[in-house]
């Protein structure tokens, strides 16, 4: 598994997903995830 600094060299291989939350619990929230993790 790749360390935060492994990470951040990462950020241009990266994919910007939504996260729906339950009715009531606000906005959606904008998570980033490595492709290798979709």
């Amino acid at each position: 598994m790749a360390n935060d600094f492994d990470s951040l060299q990462m950020l241009s291989n990266t994919a910007k997903i939504r996260i729906y939350p339950p009715p009531g619990t606000g906005t959606p929230m904008d998570v980033m995830v490595e492709d290798s993790f979709l």
